[in-house]
């Protein structure tokens, strides 16, 4: 009854929590020791069968794939990369810092970095093409919990739960299918996305009701949230072309959701509770690009992170787009 009324709830809103299935306390992603502050395809038809750890060309996702938080604890930015060839990137001042060895699985790759308030760590994910998890440790990564058996390319997302004090972890394979990590391994989470693939996906904690929130924009601009067993459209489709990269948030102050994504020629469309619409000047730099956006509590405000196919790294903050790192 409880995720139903706050399912509701939040559909009035246009936005909606996802299905508050519980996660193992005592999952593997937290006895791995995390990164620690350092010094600063085709189309696929929904649903159609699936083909355990298909390799496959990147859809959407560009070479580079990009995450950022806010750490509260340094009361800093920290921006991760990982590029084609599974190497993790960290923004240091204004270049790139390799960070450790390069991941041990098959391009392409999708990028979760996200920060850990209990514990002031960094939690560093990635997830390669035949659907193996690893997580960035010291130097190395780590294997994590058995393969994803769906269809490639996957696309990752993870967060940090405070009622639960765990992680969570999502991802969404070529099908549409969406899957989460529960216990020893992966699982289904209700049926598959019914956009046109290739899609992007992002998940977040909502803090003060408590609630997942999972969506995905197809490669039409369509946008769905997942439910308790099923998708629904939103009905506030991005009028833009693919690729498109999607990134959302939960603002704690003006206790609503947003929700960013950048199309193909670097535009951004934002939305807050409504219909997605245009937002500061083209961000510049060459396609494809990846994007991530997240709330800064310091500033109480919004922040919009672009890295492009060359590694320039762009930051809008206020209306206008600035360079923080040239190239790669």
């Amino acid at each position: 009854m409880k995720k139903l009324l706050m399912l509701l709830a939040l559909l009035s809103l246009l936005v909606l929590p996802m299905a508050l299935v519980g996660c193992d306390d005592d999952g593997e992603a937290t006895e791995v020791e995390a990164d620690g502050p350092a010094d600063p395809t085709a189309d696929v038809e929904p649903g159609k069968g699936e083909e355990p750890n298909t390799p496959a060309a990147p859809a959407g996702a560009g070479e580079l794939v990009l995450s950022a938080f806010y750490d509260i604890a340094l009361d800093d930015y920290i921006v991760y990369a990982l590029d084609k060839k599974g190497q993790l990137w960290i923004a240091q001042g204004e270049e790139w810092v390799k960070d450790g060895t390069p991941c041990p699985g098959i391009a392409p790759y999708d990028l979760s970095a996200f920060y850990d308030i209990a514990s002031d760590e960094w939690i560093v994910l990635a997830i390669d093409a035949a659907g193996n998890l690893f997580r960035s440790g010291a130097e190395e990564w780590f294997d994590l919990e058995t393969p994803l058996k769906g269809r490639g390319p996957y696309e990752l997302d993870g967060f940090y739960d405070i009622a639960l004090d765990d992680y969570i972890i999502y991802a969404l394979d070529g099908a549409g299918q969406l899957w989460m990590v529960a216990g020893e391994g992966w699982e289904k989470d209700g049926t598959p996305c019914p956009g046109k693939a290739p899609y992007d996906l992002d998940a977040f904690y909502d803090s003060v009701d408590d609630g997942w929130i999972v969506t995905a924009v197809d490669s039409k601009g369509n946008f769905y949230m997942s439910g308790a067993e099923e998708w629904t459209d939103l009905e506030v489709p991005v009028p833009a072309k693919a690729p498109l990269a999607l990134s959302g948030l939960f603002d704690p102050v003006a206790n609503n959701f947003a929700f960013a994504v950048l199309d193909g020629s670097g535009q951004l469309w934002f939305s807050v509770g409504g219909e997605f619409e245009t937002f500061a000047a083209p961000c510049g730099g060459k396609t494809p690009r990846d994007l991530s956006i997240f709330y800064d509590d310091a500033a109480d405000d919004w922040i919009f992170y672009v890295v492009d196919a060359k590694g320039q790294l762009l930051v809008l903050a206020g209306e206008e787009w600035a360079t923080m790192i040239d190239s790669m």
